[in-house]
């Protein structure tokens, strides 16, 4: 494995920092700012013209298309994403012959699998990177492929400068040991009771997703009615990921983007202030629980849709809402967040038994009874109980924890650096023979996702 970087150097504070999204790229012009790209399996390239003052960061997810993609997709490949990414830069005043790179991620992060291995996604990414790079002759002058661990790329144009850092440390001096309080049931109870309501208006939001007869008039109103909710759907749709303009009513956004879609972005928009807590705990960032619910939220509504397995609607809100369990038990966790990541990434055991042997609960369990407490439908709180064990619920239920269960299961290719997450073998098994599904269909599945809408939402 290639040696890490020990340190750091130290960048100027007074220009911006920027993240660059899963399957995008971001290309400055004699700006100072900092780029960054939060790297796992996902393969970074920073390339740049110090003497021009042009440079970017392109984020890719996966090796080669399988097939013609979209112009919103170019970028979620290497075999297409770099091409594009090099001839930008060019455009943008670059010259070729002066161009130099940096290249990080395609780790295996978390416990391998012989799926893992198998799938080799980072490897083929990385592979493709390279070759990409050798045609137009441009130089590597920075790599940190592969490996355990994830990494964050920075590419600082103040003073053209690519670095590599890891995102986890050095895992051969693990932090030392915490003692972490367990929490018993009347702490856990207690700290449900306290956990931030959820928005009246998401649980309308779930009942009309439920009833499957919602109406433009009707939905509208309930949206409209909430005004924090509005202005976030309407920035959304002014966005340039949608590159539309001047959408100024709620009932125009929900003709152009049609019912499913506004029902499952409204209720995502107001969940975000439940989700969004500060980094520690299960999350590496601020945010990361919210990032990774909307993950496993619009994978999960691309398999349904896919297998025809289960409602894509429901499966989508059965996913936003899966994790809320670590909501309650991320305040035993801040605070004591060193021991417990590397005990869950080194270990060979699953989070649940960790969760169980550290906090004396899990997740799922805390999650149920959030889940009840709020009053949510049957099917909602099966997913957010046993999305790690579907088979242990009612026949008719299972379908649609599969779904759940292998979104949560791939998200994390995909989306590094927001919270504590690791690709368990298990349930990958489990959840893709009932779904009708194989390996092979995997690389598609991610692929159909807009990753790249996730950073305006």
């Amino acid at each position: 494995m290639p040696q890490r970087h020990s340190s750091s150097p130290v960048f100027p504070r007074n220009h911006p920092e920027e993240y660059v999204v899963a399957g995008d790229r971001v290309i400055v012009q004699g700006q100072p700012r900092k780029l960054i790209a939060l790297l796992g399996t996902c393969v970074g390239v920073a390339c740049y013209d110090q003497q021009a003052g042009v440079g970017g960061i392109l984020h890719c997810l996966l090796p080669a298309p399988q097939s013609p993609v979209p112009d919103w997709q170019i970028f979620h490949f290497a075999e297409t994403g770099l091409p594009v990414f090099i001839a930008q830069l060019i455009e943008a005043g670059a010259r070729p012959d002066r161009l130099q790179a940096a290249v990080a991620g395609g780790a295996l992060t978390g416990p391998v699998s012989q799926h893992d291995l198998a799938l080799d996604i980072g490897g083929r990414t990385s592979d493709i990177v390279f070759r990409l790079l050798r045609e137009n002759s441009i130089p590597i002058q920075g790599e940190d492929t592969g490996g355990y661990f994830g990494a964050r790329l920075i590419l600082d144009t103040s003073i053209w400068q690519a670095n590599i850092e890891p995102v986890f440390g050095d895992a051969q001096h693990p932090p030392a040991t915490e003692t972490i309080a367990f929490p018993n049931a009347d702490e856990i109870e207690f700290a449900i009771r306290r956990t931030r309501a959820i928005p009246q208006v998401a649980l309308k939001i779930i009942r009309l997703i439920h009833a499957g007869d919602s109406c433009l008039d009707e939905l509208a109103l309930e949206v409209s009615q909430d005004q924090v909710l509005s202005a976030k759907i309407l920035k959304f749709c002014n966005s340039s990921f949608f590159g539309w303009r001047d959408i100024a009513s709620i009932h125009r956004a929900l003709v152009l983007l049609g019912e499913n879609n506004i029902l499952e972005m409204a209720l995502s928009l107001c969940l975000d202030t439940l989700f969004m807590q500060e980094a520690g705990g299960y999350a590496l960032r601020r945010g990361g629980l919210f990032r990774h619910a909307v993950s496993v939220a619009h994978l999960a509504k691309t398999i349904a849709q896919k297998t025809g397995r289960a409602h894509p609607s429901i499966a989508y809100t059965a996913a936003l809402l899966h994790d809320i369990g670590k909501i309650v038990l991320d305040t035993h966790l801040s605070g004591k967040a060193p021991h417990f990541y590397f005990e869950a990434l080194r270990s060979g055991g699953s989070l649940l038994a960790l969760e169980r042997e550290i906090l004396g609960v899990d997740h799922q369990e805390v999650g149920r009874q959030l889940a009840e407490y709020w009053d949510l439908p049957t099917d909602i709180v099966a997913a957010v109980g046993s999305h790690h064990a579907p088979e242990a619920v009612a026949p008719e239920l299972r379908f649609l924890l599969h779904v759940v269960a292998l979104a949560n299961t791939l998200a994390p290719l995909v989306e590094p650096g927001g919270g504590l997450r690791n690709l368990d073998p298990v349930p990958l098994e489990k959840s893709l023979h009932p779904l009708g599904l194989g390996r092979h269909d995997i690389e598609p599945l991610l692929a159909e996702v807009p990753w790249n809408q996730l950073a305006h939402i």
